[in-house]
């Protein structure tokens, strides 16, 4: 599990920094990475997932929609990759209306 939450920062990173580097980010241009489901609690083997969530201050941008596509090319070797994009207010809302989005919310870590 840590290997791949270093590939995820390094592809990450390299996503947000070079590839899509914007001159004068904007508020709307921030972007946190978090682990959910199994994956999120720490779990790690056979039949397990690898679930990450993209939180945004406001609502997806086209920066964001580019930024977070690249780093999921290549982490799921082996694996399968999900993942959601989402505003801090839009997982907020998601999470009252529906328990298994709740459910991953809380299990979530910093990835």
């Amino acid at each position: 599990m840590f290997v791949q939450d270093e590939i995820i920062r390094i592809l990450f990173s390299a996503a947000t920094r070079h590839l899509y580097h914007s001159a004068d980010p904007s508020g709307a241009e921030r972007m946190a990475v978090v682990a959910t489901g199994g994956y999120g609690r720490g779990l790690h083997g056979a039949g397990i997932d690898i679930d990450l969530l993209f939180i945004l201050p406001y609502k997806q941008t086209a920066w964001a929609s580019r930024s977070r596509g690249y780093p999921l090319l290549p982490v799921g070797h082996g694996f399968e990759v999900g993942h959601a994009t989402r505003s801090v207010d839009e997982s907020i809302r998601q999470a009252l209306g529906d328990m298994t989005i709740r459910t991953a919310i809380l299990e979530t870590r910093y990835s």
